[in-house]
């Protein structure tokens, strides 16, 4: 899959305004991201929670996301055109349309479930399936519907030109990501979507139009696509009473509760959204299962991790650590690679494939540069064994040592690495035959053209 970052931007045509869209991944499923307000193809492309979190999607479909009107890459618009749910249809149908897609499943996320769930119910042709994340039918309470969150306990209005788009303000990171109220660099990444979804009155307008009179409820007994319903048990902003309801107006509906109070999923619970969305579409898990999966080993660790501490002091290195930390597990996500093991200065990942493994490698020992840091990487291809959330092996063994041997912003990769890379693109220049701790015979090593050692 092209990263988020990578993946080419185009535009539907709905009724004289560009929406833009991007289709991600390859898989046999067709899968229609219905956004909320602060889903953005810009914004959550730097966050590298969510692009693992498409990552995984893309493991078993075809993802289309796209920016609703007025927001992100789309056309601006007036803020009342960018909150009407008609003009919000428009934007799905040519997104679809432009893609090809006369059917497709919908998934759709916190009020973008109050359009998918009247799409559904409308155009009953169009959608193969239903999936809701931490969305709503109906947001306010009203008599005979308990679920609703009182208009008692809403925040003044004039709050939302002080917190919105303010990276210092925690009241929105505490509504849709406790679990992240203390990370100062995703308060950063929330501004910016927040900011990229329109101005402080804009917003305004659209959690007045979409959350405080949207009402969906209608619509649900009309609904016959089969219908997954995910919520957090303790979402501070969509309470999970919501989801339940939604679930309970649909006929078969599937209700999945995870544990944690974060609206937005992907830091917590961003694995198993995936993992129970494949189960609803394929009927099978395609996360790794237990027992042994042929596949890359990739190791990396920080060169000279306790010198630098030593050098920069506790607070410093955390710092630089995390950097590092965020740099990696983004490059993972866009090469394919699946994070096994955290050594706290380096990482054990696994790979399909050893091709998009080796680049991954590569990548990363240029970009740590950026921030000041070298790093090793040694990679070994073989079968591994997986023990629930665990994996060993020799395989692992001998990547391991093969790490231990690696110079200075080298990648370090033995012979059957390169055997199976042969005629790929990637030269090899040999590194010596050297005997391994612990690891039976003698191996012959290589490093790829262009790795410096």
């Amino acid at each position: 899959m092209a990263s988020l970052a990578e993946a080419p931007i185009r535009y539907a045509r709905a009724a004289g305004v560009q929406v833009a869209y991007q289709i991600l991944g390859h898989g046999p499923i067709d899968i229609v991201y219905v956004p909320g307000l602060l889903n953005l193809i810009e914004a959550t492309a730097e966050e590298p929670a969510i692009e693992r979190h498409f990552e995984r999607m893309t493991s078993f479909s075809r993802l289309v996301i796209f920016d609703k009107r007025g927001t992100g890459l789309s056309d601006r618009v007036p803020a009342e055109e960018m909150a009407d749910p008609a003009r919000r249809l428009e934007d799905l149908i040519a997104v679809m349309d432009a893609v090809g897609l006369p059917a497709a499943t919908l998934f759709a996320t916190a009020d973008g479930a109050l359009i998918a769930l009247q799409f559904a119910a409308r155009f009953p042709e169009r959608v193969q399936a239903l999936v809701i994340l931490e969305g709503t039918a109906k947001w306010v309470a009203s008599q005979g519907y308990d679920a609703g969150v009182p208009l008692a306990l809403m925040p003044p209005a004039e709050i939302w030109d002080e917190f919105w788009g303010n990276e210092t303000e925690p009241q929105v990171v505490d509504l849709v990501a406790p679990s992240m109220a203390a990370d100062a660099r995703w308060r950063r990444v929330l501004g910016r979507m927040q900011r990229r979804a329109g101005t402080p009155a804009a917003a305004r307008l659209y959690w007045e139009t979409t959350m405080l009179n949207g009402d969906a409820r209608g619509w649900l007994s009309a609904i016959v696509a089969p219908t997954l319903v995910m919520h957090s048990a303790e979402d501070q902003l969509v309470p999970a009473a919501q989801g339940r309801f939604v679930a309970a107006g649909i006929e078969g509906a599937r209700y999945v509760e995870f544990p944690g109070a974060d609206h937005f999923p992907w830091f917590t619970n961003g694995d198993a959204v995936a993992d129970e969305t494949q189960a609803f579409l394929t009927g099978s898990r395609g996360a790794v299962a237990g027992g042994r999966r042929l596949a890359t080993v990739l190791f990396t660790d920080i060169v000279g991790s306790t010198e630098w501490a030593g050098r920069l002091g506790d607070a410093r290195w955390r710092d630089l650590l995390e950097d590092h930390d965020r740099l990696v597990r983004r490059q993972l996500a866009r090469y394919g690679g699946q994070e096994f093991m955290f050594t706290g200065d380096g990482f054990l990942a696994l790979f399909e494939d050893p091709l998009p493994a080796l680049a991954c490698a590569q990548h990363l020992c240029g970009a740590v540069r950026d921030i000041g840091l070298e790093i090793r990487a040694g990679m070994h291809t073989g079968h591994v064994e997986l023990r629930g959330d665990d994996v060993a092996g020799m395989v692992v063994n001998v990547a391991a040592r093969v790490l231990a041997l690696a110079n200075d912003s080298e990648v370090l990769v033995t012979r059957t690495v390169k055997d199976l890379l042969a005629g790929s693109g990637p030269t090899f220049a040999s590194r010596g035959i050297h005997e391994l701790k612990g690891v039976p015979d003698a191996w012959e090593l290589y490093a790829p053209q262009g790795s410096s050692g």
